[in-house]
């Protein structure tokens, strides 16, 4: 199964500054912009308009702005697989070998056996 990344881009806002018509110079933008974005592999799927709502200062009413995305895929990098640590058939035996029981005749304290 494949996975995509995805990136966008802004779209421009204004005509490129070339010579020619006005739908000219809006089609040298669109395309430098594509252009752009399309480096590195990744394949145009097309425009995403947002309509988002901002306020520039503190007391100003609310407006709505439209913005326009361009958006890219291309198909994510897999990531390596890796098998885990062999699975351990036996138990190893511990190193350190825990003492014995102390005997009912110690006392917490005393080194030999109370009389």
């Amino acid at each position: 199964m494949t996975e995509l990344a995805y990136k966008s881009i802004l779209a421009p806002t204004q005509p490129a500054k070339v010579r020619g018509d006005l739908a000219e110079r809006i089609e040298k933008a669109m395309t430098d912009a594509i252009q752009a974005g399309a480096a590195g592999g990744w394949t145009f799927v097309g425009t995403q308009t947002l309509e988002m709502e901002i306020r520039k200062g503190l007391l100003q009413r609310r407006q709505t702005r439209t913005v326009s995305f361009l958006v890219f895929s291309r198909e994510r990098a897999a990531p390596a697989r890796t098998q885990g640590p062999e699975p351990i058939l036996h138990a190893p035996e511990p190193a350190f070998q825990p003492a014995s029981q102390p005997d009912d005749t110690q006392q917490p304290g005393r080194l030999g056996p109370a009389v």
